[in-house]
């Protein structure tokens, strides 16, 4: 961020008409890393600093660090409608510029109620306006130069002053003034945040734990004897369960047996249906082999017969070509006539051309002389009309110079009668300047003589005033001052009352009681709990009665079911094998149909058929639906199994966990016995009429004492209401004290001041007397009269206004002069142009008729030859196209003959291939069936037509080959699951002769699930344990869940608090010490520059208060360290100084600084250390950084050639000079 021009209007001191502008781009300043701004005191050195803070965040640092509460208005210059100040600044590679303006004054000059304020943000480099509101503005100009207006000041503005109070601080004072000057306040208020929200949240721990009792909680021991006993009897019942599945292994293998022998039946069945397939499709297959010994040949036959076809075909094609031959012979004859034709024409449309081509170069010479003289003539009458245009315009040209003249003539009349008029107006213009100034010290002396009488009677008034106010305060403390001692005897009177009331007891006394209601309030609970457990397990011994009669009512069921299933399952095997046999018979209906009296059977051969009647009555519906109607009711009966097993097993499942919770409530009635009698009350678990009684006498002790506590603390109250109104009073005393000696004080003050306000007005009253005297004297000499004061500018301006107009009507008069002059010069120069114009028309008119004849004579030599209408062109296009004509129409002719002869030949020979071919054809016809015949005589077939009659379509080829793999695959199928299901069977055999046998097995089956039953009931008995505990601490469960995470969120702060420190300060130092380690390493960069023989170093070892102490180290002394305060003044600067440039690094880490400005303190330094000074910031000029200096020190201002002058003037007022 680099400021390029400084621009400021009546700001303070600083009043002016113009703004005053310190361009900083300008050339004086090119090359330039140092300057000072210089000036006596209080001529207003540091105001050019105030505007640029006021441009750019319409804050003043002075107004700040006084603690005053003036506003901008405040430092507006005075007697001054309005003030402005604008910064121009480079930020982000771009230009943009901040405008602050502020009217006091309406256009009528009256003093405005509320003061207008602008502000502006534009960028200069595209000339958009960025903000035109406070808000906004503020917002850009940080988001702009990503500095806010603390960081501006430690950056920008360097607090030399602030460090040099910091380096003689006191250790306490120390932390506060780098908190102000490095701006790290936030970290003090996160430190006393951090303090409050810890002591907030454990008070509302404190709350929450209030509420709990813990005396019903399960105990850890006990808790841990369980979950052991719960650990050995999970891992006991995993060994079980990997017995009981070894022994399924075991019970599975023999059941897999079993169906392996069930597979061996089926197995059977499927041989004997493969066998009655194999005879259905006998003579399908006989038709596919007699197919396969006839697809040998099948190549040839198709061959014979594509032979058979192209020879026929091949006859039919020469017949229709000797008629295509006897008609193209006949079209040759007219094509050859109508060529011989059309090459006679050709050659007579080649003689005419020839003949016409010196005829149209004649023409084509004559039509462009023709061409040249028309051109020639257009061009002649182009000039001819130019030059009668030309001396129209001239003529008009001097009409119009003539009457200018008589215009300006009569001008100039005028003009001399106003001169004659306005004699003294060149006196007056001199003399104007001062009378100016003057008249303006007039208006201003009497301005200030009336605010000075307006200010005179305010401070009389008051004045007047604070001497009431002083009169009522007096009074009014009196009053409060009695009031204060009536307070203290009420309070020491309630004091001697608590003393006797002594709450502290009654508190314990409640607390007594409070525990022993707690206690009864247990034994009720644990009194009603006993009952009602001994009533439930009354109620669950009578369950389990009607449970197990239920149990053997089930069981007899079972039985019975089991029973009917076996049975039904014999009449289902039965029904099976019944319609197996009838499905077979009926399957062979085809073949009993084919059967004939006395002739055999195709299966078996035999001539008798004895049970063809009997086997056409079987209908195999009849043993279906026998079938359907055994396995329907076998289904229902399994059905009815399953749901009695479930039963059973839902009755089995109720008893176990009807024995469980009654063993359960049983140890808890025991547990509630142990617990009552450990409380040592005196009662009887049943006698809860005995323990509500001592409850209720319990609860009325109580009430007794909470009146006794409530009275004491209603006393307390209102000593504490007493004590507040004794405090409050006490500080109203005090705030009457100070007022009183405020008011005496502002008195004291507006006396000198109206002293001073009289001394004032008698001193302007003569000054503007002897202004206006001169005044007269003057205006007299110009026949002019002294205006009234509230005249005094529209005089002035009506004056300026004549002036202006005097000198206007001067050059005036000039500029008509010379415009005569020149129009009698302009009309001369016409004139004589109009005579040349005129010559120039004759010679043109004269050659327009001349070419016009030769033209015409032309023209008529063209015509004899070819019309005009016609051109060359178009003659020489009509030649070519009849030419053209006659060459595409021979061309046709000649093209149409030779196609035809070419189809003469192409057929002719096309005839004689086939004839060829045709022969090569019938010779390989009579050699194929020459083979086929011989090979017929080898097969099976007789001939050539039982040959054909053989072989089968594609389509039924392949149905009958599905069929026979179909066939062989099944028969491949039961051959190996055959062997495999046999080889199955000798394998579980030989494995299983020395295992137990299926019925053993069974029986340790039951002996492991009855294990195993048991260890689940002793599982469910923990399981209820740990549910019960949770029953019986739902009661406290919300409060416990609400400490731990209360005590959670006080963890994270207590944490949080241990993490910054331990206290609440520790952060807020730990980060002061590391911004002053860091400010410290940047700062002796700079003062190594300064001077080579100093450091600064932070205290490695330090005690609470001093951590933020550090040395000077001087290596000029074996790197010696000593303490700040042994440094002298000059030694002191340099250190401010270093660390102001550090503080200005700092400040700026993400942000290059361009400009800097630093105030005071180069006087305490020798001429060596200032020239080192000097040269030291010179070179932060490498780091693109112009330094402004404000000083007084006069070795100074020699030093740095350019200066920024702030000099006085009279009146308050200072102007600025800028000195190279």
């Amino acid at each position: 961020m680099k400021i390029l021009k400084i621009e400021l209007q009546n700001i303070n001191s600083l009043q002016c008409e113009t703004p005053i502008v310190i361009d900083f781009e300008h050339p004086r300043f090119d090359n330039v890393g140092l300057y000072a701004i210089t000036g006596p005191t209080g001529a207003g050195k540091t105001t050019l600093l105030d505007a640029v803070t006021i441009a750019l965040y319409r804050r003043v640092p002075r107004f700040e660090k006084t603690g005053s509460k003036g506003g901008l208005e405040d430092v507006v210059s005075y007697g001054a409608s309005s003030a402005m100040a604008r910064i121009t600044f480079e930020a982000q590679q771009g230009r943009y510029e901040a405008q602050w303006d502020i009217r006091l004054k309406g256009a009528n000059g009256k003093l405005l109620g509320k003061p207008v304020e602008t502000v502006r943000l534009k960028n200069l480099s595209n000339g958009l306006i960025i903000a035109e509101t406070k808000t906004a503005c503020d917002e850009k100009v940080v988001e702009i130069t990503q500095l806010n207006y603390d960081q501006f000041l430690r950056s920008v503005l360097l607090a030399q002053g602030e460090f040099a109070a910091f380096l003689s601080a006191k250790n306490s004072e120390k932390g506060l003034l780098l908190q102000q000057i490095a701006g790290d306040d936030i970290y003090r208020k996160i430190g006393e945040t951090l303090k409050n929200k810890i002591s907030e949240e454990k008070k509302v721990l404190d709350q929450i734990k209030s509420k709990i009792n813990t005396d019903d909680l399960l105990s850890d021991e006990f808790a841990s004897q369980l979950l052991s006993e719960n650990k050995l009897l999970n891992e006991k019942q995993l060994t079980l369960n990997a017995e009981l599945k070894i022994l399924e292994t075991v019970l599975n293998n023999y059941k897999q047996l079993n169906k392996l022998h069930e597979q061996i039946e089926e197995l059977e069945k499927a041989k004997i249906q493969l066998a009655f397939d194999e005879e259905h499709h006998k003579q399908d297959f006989q038709q596919l082999e007699k197919h396969e010994a006839a697809e040998p040949y099948k190549d040839t036959l198709t061959e014979i017969a594509r032979i058979e076809k192209d020879i026929e075909k091949n006859k039919k094609r020469i017949i229709e070509i000797d008629m295509e031959l006897k008609t193209n012979q006949l079209e040759m004859t007219e094509a050859i006539n109508y060529e011989k034709k059309c090459k006679t024409t050709l050659e007579n449309k080649d003689q005419n051309d020839k003949d016409w081509q010196p005829k149209l170069e004649k023409v084509i010479e004559l039509d462009t002389t023709i061409n040249a003289h028309k051109a020639a003539l257009l061009d002649k009458e182009k000039s001819k009309n130019q030059i009668l245009e030309q001396i129209k315009e001239l003529t008009k040209s001097v009409a119009q110079k003539k009457e200018q003249i008589k215009i300006y003539e009569s001008t100039l009349s005028l003009l001399n009668n106003y001169f004659d008029k306005n004699k003294n107006m060149p006196a007056i213009e001199k003399k104007l300047s001062r009378w100016n100034i003057q008249l303006t010290h007039r208006k201003s002396n009497w301005d200030r003589l009336t605010v000075l009488k307006n200010n005179t009677a305010k401070k009389k008034q008051e004045f007047a005033s604070n001497k009431s106010l002083i009169d009522d305060i007096i009074i009014s403390n009196n009053e409060k001052k009695q009031k204060l001692t009536f307070l203290n005897n009420e309070i020491k009177t309630l004091d001697s009352q608590l003393e006797r009331g002594n709450i502290q007891n009654l508190v314990e006394q409640n607390n007594q009681l409070h525990i022993q209601h707690q206690k009864l309030q247990e034994l009720i609970q644990l009194s009603q709990t006993h009952s009602q457990l001994t009533v439930s397990q009354k109620e669950l011994e009578a369950k389990h009665i009607e449970l197990d009669k239920y149990k053997q009512t089930i069981l007899v069921q079972t039985y019975a079911v089991e029973a009917k299933i076996n049975s039904t399952t014999l009449l289902v095997n039965d029904a099976e094998e019944l319609y197996e046999k009838d499905r077979y018979i009926v399957s062979l209906e085809t073949e009993r149909a084919k059967l004939k009296q006395d002739e055999p059977c195709a299966l078996c051969g035999s001539t008798e058929h004895p049970l063809v009647e009997k086997y056409a009555d079987i209908k195999i519906s009849d043993s279906k639906k026998k079938l359907d109607e055994r396995k329907s009711t076998l289904e229902t009966l399994n059905k009815e199994l399953k749901t009695l097993e479930l039963e059973l097993t839902k009755n089995k499942v109720n008893l176990t966990n009807l024995l469980l919770q009654m063993d359960k409530n049983k140890s808890d009635i025991d547990a509630l016995k142990q617990k009552f009698v450990a409380y040592n009350s005196g009662f009887a678990i049943h006698d809860k009429i005995t323990i509500q009684k001592a409850l209720e006498d319990t609860k009325n002790k109580q009430t007794a004492l909470s009146q006794l506590i409530s009275t004491s603390q209603e006393q307390q109250k209102e000593k504490d209401k007493k004590q507040t109104e004794l405090s409050a009073l006490e500080v109203e005393i005090k705030t009457f004290d100070l007022r009183m000696a405020e008011l005496s004080t502002t008195n004291s003050g507006i006396e000198e001041l109206l002293s001073d306000f009289k001394s004032e007005s008698n001193l302007l009253q003569i000054k503007n007397e002897e202004n206006e005297r001169e005044l007269a004297i003057h205006f007299a000499d110009c026949e002019l009269q002294l205006p009234e004061i509230e005249d005094a500018i529209r005089f002035t301006q009506h004056l300026e206004a004549d002036v202006k107009t005097y000198n206007d009507n001067i050059i005036k008069q000039t500029e008509t002069q010379n415009n005569v002059q020149k129009c009698n010069i302009e009309i001369a120069n016409f004139s004589q142009q109009i005579e040349q114009k005129t010559y120039e028309l004759s010679l043109i008119v004269n050659s327009i008729n001349k070419v016009s004849q030769d033209l015409q004579m032309q023209t008529t030599v063209r015509a004899t030859i070819l019309p005009a209408e016609i051109s060359t062109e178009q003659k020489r296009t009509e030649l070519q196209q009849n030419i053209t004509k006659a060459k595409h129409e021979f061309e046709i002719a000649t093209n149409r003959n030779n196609a035809l002869r070419e189809h003469q030949t192409a057929r002719t020979a096309e005839k004689e291939s086939i004839d060829k071919n045709q022969s090569e054809i019938n010779s390989k016809l009579s050699n194929l069936i020459s083979t086929l015949n011989n090979s017929i005589l080898t097969s099976i077939f007789s001939n050539r037509d039982e040959l054909s009659h053989s072989l089968l379509s594609d389509s039924l080829k392949n149905q009958y080959l599905r069929a026979r793999k179909l066939q062989n695959d099944k028969r491949i199928e039961i051959t190996t699951l055959d062997t495999n299901i046999h080889t199955e069977i000798t394998k579980l055999e030989r494995e299983f002769k020395q295992k137990d046998s299926f019925e053993n097995s069974l029986a340790k089956l039951a002996e492991i699930n009855e294990q195993k039953e048991k260890l689940q009931k002793r599982l469910g008995e923990i399981a209820e344990s740990f549910r019960k505990n949770e029953e019986i601490n739902a009661r406290n469960i919300q409060v416990v869940n609400e400490i731990r995470a209360q005590e959670r969120v006080c963890l994270k702060w207590t944490s949080l608090m241990t993490v910054l420190g331990g206290s609440q300060d520790a952060f807020n130092t730990y980060v002061q010490r590391l911004t002053l380690k860091n400010l410290i390493n940047l700062a002796n960069m700079h003062l190594y520059k300064l001077n080579r023989r100093y450091s600064l170093q932070l205290n490695a070892n330090y005690k609470p208060g001093e951590e933020l102490n550090f040395k000077l180290v001087d290596h000029y002394q074996a790197d010696e360290m000593r303490l700040v305060d042994t440094s002298s003044g000059g030694e002191k600067f340099l250190i401010s100084l270093a660390l102001a440039l550090g503080l200005s690094d700092l400040a700026s880490a993400q942000v290059s600084i361009g400009s800097l400005f630093i105030d005071e303190g180069f006087g305490t330094l020798d001429s060596n250390t200032l020239e080192t000074v000097i040269s030291t910031l010179e070179t932060l000029k490498m780091q693109g950084k112009t330094i402004g200096i404000i000083s007084h020190v006069d070795s100074l201002k020699e030093r740095i050639p350019l200066q920024i002058q702030v000099l006085k003037k009279s009146n308050g007022i200072s102007k600025v000079l800028i000195n190279e």
